[in-house]
């Protein structure tokens, strides 16, 4: 497996410990968050505290979560799980095209970077194989420059994956 394999099962291990809406209640604060690395794996903690305080009852209502109950799972967190909590999060805005059903898709696993990596080589693979057969269309150099910086993306890509 590859690093961002590694760290994806990382992140889905880390916040196992929370329920489906109190991860959907992270992802919900963490948005327009910029992590820096000084703070990452200290500050989610703070997020959860100050989100709850700022708007009481807000999160428990909206969520259906449970302030204390919340933040003692958070706290039990080593340091590691928590900046993967955090990273978690976040990504998913950055992940996120608005489209229906991102965010159970998100916490299902569904939606992450290896999937999107996966979904990008095989447009690209489908791209080149579309170019191979219709190469008597076009300039053979043209085409075959075109199938070799398109299969260096691929293996670009996979070796972040696999």
């Amino acid at each position: 497996m590859e690093i961002i394999t590694v760290i994806t099962h990382a992140m889905d291990i880390s916040r196992k410990n929370l329920s489906i809406n109190e991860q959907k209640m992270l992802i919900d604060i963490y948005k327009g968050v910029n992590l820096t690395p000084h703070l990452i794996g200290n500050a989610l903690i703070v997020w959860v505290e100050d989100s709850f305080n700022l708007y009481p009852n807000y999160y428990e209502e909206k969520w259906g979560v449970k302030k204390e109950e919340m933040i003692e799972k958070i706290k039990a967190l080593d340091s590691v799980s928590r900046a993967l909590v955090e990273l978690w999060a976040s990504g998913f805005w950055a992940m996120s095209t608005n489209q229906p059903g991102e965010l159970d898709d998100y916490i299902k696993g569904k939606l992450n970077l290896a999937n999107i990596l996966n979904g990008i080589i095989k447009q690209l693979e489908n791209i080149s194989k579309s170019l191979l057969q219709t190469r008597s269309a076009f300039k053979s150099a043209t085409v075959a420059e075109s199938r070799v910086k398109i299969d260096r993306i691929v293996h670009n890509l996979q070796q972040l994956l696999f």
